[in-house]
């Protein structure tokens, strides 16, 4: 990992030190991950912030499970309110094996003891329009995936079960990956690819195990695939692709179904002590009508609107002022209904604009309730799933 941007923000009454570690996204950003991250570490681990000055003394310590990294990934990804974008959390430097949206990410580090939490937040690529006139002829993910799961369904029905059992005690070999996540909704020729490769005996180690992975997904059922591995706890919060297929289930005599299956593309394997998890998803490749607009906060989609209501009727006041002069016998036409209408126009304008200045707070302060509602769901999930708190 490369260290670029290095930008420290601590809090004067905690010990904890808050870094941007790598970033391309902008300072505001950057100061925004800074500040969900923080109140995410907050809600799951309130112990590492004391509240009186006393207690900064004693630097905190906290080991964190699974469940409360889990939390915290999803509260970032929840309250960012950003479009595609992915959350990874972890206690060590993890490995992204990703293509992400220039000018989205943020590596942030805490600082906590006795081992540092590391958050990387980024927005899924979406396809270029080359890649799109190839995927034109080439078909989506979602076709190829399903097209090779029929054919994976017919060559596998064909086989007789003695290779079958071998096939299985190949898998029981002590150091065989297995999936360990999302088995149920993955498709089936995914996850033969993903065990192959990881089992391919080729490949020296994690990082270029994760590498073919990567590639190999790619290259058979298209862009793009993030993979994350480390041999320490990881979790990822993300938009995953997902999409359905017929099931038709003829060896299966008491109930013969013919219906549609929700497939996902996402998994975590294991091999030996390290973790993969695996996903696909691009961002979309035909953006919202003003995206630029819908990417804002509300905060700042407010403060926007306020401005173009005063442009607007500052400027109508302009024009009428400079049109709207003696009017000649009374004809019906464009230029005096403008006139006549325009008066009016005025005090609507400034009544909407002191209504947005007005819910502005109000909106701020929904904002905040949500938030701290959020940050409370998280850590009672967080309580019931690990008893056993580290204190």
């Amino acid at each position: 990992h490369t260290h670029t941007h290095t930008h420290t923000h601590t809090h004067s009454m905690s010990p904890i030190a808050f870094r941007v570690v790598r970033a391309d996204s902008t300072k505001k950003l950057r100061l925004n991950a800074l500040r969900v991250i923080r109140a995410a570490i907050q809600a799951v681990a309130p112990e590492l912030f004391p509240s009186s000055s006393a207690a900064v003394e004693t630097s905190p310590a906290k080991s964190f499970t699974p469940q409360e990294l889990k939390a915290i990934a999803t509260y970032v990804k929840i309250v960012s309110e950003q479009p595609n974008l992915n959350v990874v959390v972890g206690v060590d430097d993890f490995s992204a094996f990703v293509k992400y949206r220039k000018g989205s990410l943020t590596y942030v580090v805490c600082d906590v003891k006795p081992k540092p939490v590391r958050v990387l937040i980024y927005e899924s690529f979406k396809l270029t329009a080359i890649d799109e006139e190839e995927n034109a002829r080439k078909k989506t993910t979602p076709e190829r995936v399903a097209e090779a799961e029929m054919k994976f369904y017919g060559t596998n029905e064909s086989e007789d079960t003695t290779t079958k059992k071998k096939k299985s005690n190949a898998a029981n070999k002590k150091d065989a990956a297995v999936i360990t996540v999302g088995s149920e909704t993955l498709p089936k020729c995914v996850e033969a690819l993903a065990l192959e490769t990881l089992n391919d005996k080729s490949y020296e180690n994690t990082e270029k195990r994760a590498t073919e992975l990567r590639k190999k997904l790619s290259e058979t059922f298209g862009d793009y695939w993030h993979v994350i591995h480390d041999d320490n706890p990881f979790v990822v919060a993300c938009d995953k692709t997902t999409f359905t297929i017929v099931k038709n289930d003829n060896n299966d005599e008491e109930k013969k179904e013919h219906g549609l299956v929700e497939k996902e593309l996402y998994f975590v394997a294991q091999k030996g002590r390290a973790v993969y998890t695996v996903w696909h998803h691009n961002a979309p490749a035909k953006e919202k009508f003003f995206a630029w607009f819908w990417k804002m906060e509300s905060g700042e989609k407010l403060k926007l609107l306020r401005y173009f209501c005063l442009f607007i009727a500052t400027g109508l006041a302009v024009i009428s002022r400079a049109i709207c002069g003696f009017e000649e016998g009374g004809i019906q036409n464009t230029k005096s209904l403008f006139c006549r209408a325009g008066p009016t126009f005025t005090p609507i304008l400034i009544g909407v604009f002191l209504c947005i200045a007005c819910s502005t707070s109000v909106f701020s302060k929904i904002r905040k309730n949500k938030e701290r509602r959020l940050a409370n769901t998280l850590s009672a999930a967080v309580a019931v799933t690990s008893p056993s708190k580290r204190r």
